[in-house]
């Protein structure tokens, strides 16, 4: 195919560059020309290179060269030359690392074929040809990595360190006791079939958490149902009903049936805007959670916005809690930012801050919380589609009851992929 052919068209204007009064680079350099007119590779390399040592400098030839060793099929020749022109040449960068991807391609070096592909594509700001020679390569890559299939997988799996093992910053539980340990968690989902144009898809997952030295924060939790999902040009619905359980410390702590709705609007090509609503009834699988029987809900307003590898969220939502107890029934408004960097290959990160007040306005006397979490993250994708991870969060709540206040510090690396 042509997008995995090196390029000679770009090169006729460098011609200026060679020394008009060099007679033999002159000779050399048109006899190299017409041996690569007629496919003779070896021959032309060797022209090239007697031009080269006659004094004729400038990216031009290195590049027949490396287009001739190419050809010959001495790839890791051909790999050196075209690093000394991305070396030596920062105008022909782009072209260079294209060059060099289709070496790598020949070497089965698949994930650094990649990498060049996508310095490549970034280095092409200019030139929509090469740009889109290189995203073609890339999207040939990762699709051979990745089947398609109307089925969405996920799973992730990671461990690391908590200094303060607590449920106060999800859950709705008064403190207890907290501890520093170790954790391992692994959570998977599964939903399809998906189709161009949505329809009806299954939807489920399942979630895991332990600590070593804190096994009665140990969490379980289990989730099953169903979604009808339409999609237009500019506008996307959703509906969807789900059932699930959760269990604590080795005990069925809940179970809940959840209706949820979401409208998205396509804003440009690359960013969007949704607004979600979800109603959760839970009940207490044991007498001793009845407190927190009652019902939750929550509205959401979120701004997308995503371009090759690089993406912002900003999310605001707002939280109603009705339950048994008004120790576990806070009114809460979460703003949360998050932005990446996560190119289909190679190295990446993210940034993401939150903010969420909490009001317990039915307590007597009334309580109110204002909790900051940070989180980094590092990230490796490979071209087989795994994700590698490390992670730092810091979240600092602070109450208006000393005895809700706290500071937590997690630390966790870990492996994420779709299937």
């Amino acid at each position: 195919m042509w997008y995995r052919l090196p390029i000679f068209a770009m090169f006729t204007a460098l011609l200026a560059v060679m020394p008009a009064n060099a007679n033999e680079a002159d000779e050399a350099w048109a006899e190299g020309q017409l041996a690569i007119a007629q496919q003779d590779y070896l021959r032309a390399q060797a022209y090239f290179e007697t031009a080269r040592n006659a004094g004729l400098r400038g990216p031009a030839v290195y590049y027949n060269i490396g287009v001739c060793q190419y050809k010959s099929g001495n790839y890791v020749a051909a790999g050196k030359t075209f690093q000394l022109i991305d070396d030596g040449y920062p105008q022909m960068r782009s072209l260079a690392q294209y060059n060099l991807g289709l070496v790598a391609l020949k070497l089965a070096r698949q994930e650094e074929a990649a990498r060049h592909f996508r310095s490549s594509y970034y280095l092409s700001a200019d030139n929509p040809k090469l740009r889109a020679m290189s995203s073609t390569q890339l999207r040939r890559l990762i699709g051979d990595a990745r089947p398609s299939s109307p089925w969405l997988r996920t799973f992730s799996v990671r461990g690391g360190y908590d200094d303060n093992v607590t449920l106060q910053d999800e859950a709705a539980l008064d403190p207890g006791a907290s501890a520093d340990s170790p954790f391992v968690e692994v959570f998977g989902t599964i939903g399809g079939p998906y189709t161009r144009r949505g329809g009806f898809r299954l939807d489920a997952g399942f979630f895991l958490l332990a600590y070593s030295d804190a096994d009665e924060f140990n969490q379980a939790a289990l989730h099953f149902g169903g979604l009808y999902d339409w999609r237009g040009s500019n506008w996307g619905a959703e509906v969807g009903a789900h059932a699930g359980t959760t269990m604590l410390g080795g005990d069925q702590f809940d179970r809940s049936a959840r209706l949820s709705a979401r409208l998205s609007r396509k804003l440009s090509a690359t960013s969007s805007l949704e607004a979600r609503y979800r109603y959760d009834d839970i009940t207490a699988a044991d007498s001793v959670f009845q407190s927190i029987e009652g019902s939750r809900q929550r509205v959401e307003l979120r701004y997308r916005w995503y371009d090759d590898g690089r993406s912002f969220h900003l999310g605001v939502t707002n939280e109603t809690n009705d339950r048994a107890d008004p120790r576990v029934s806070p009114d809460r408004t979460r703003v949360q930012a998050d932005y990446r960097y996560s190119p289909a290959v190679g190295w990446g990160f993210g940034v993401g801050a939150e903010l969420r007040a909490s009001d317990y306005s039915r307590l007597d006397p009334t309580r109110d919380e204002d909790l900051g979490r940070l989180h980094l993250t590092l990230t490796r994708n490979t071209l087989a589609g795994w994700q590698y991870f490390a992670q730092y969060s810091r979240a600092d709540n602070d109450s208006s009851d000393p005895a809700f206040s706290y500071v937590r510090n997690q630390l966790s690396l870990g492996a994420f992929r779709f299937f």
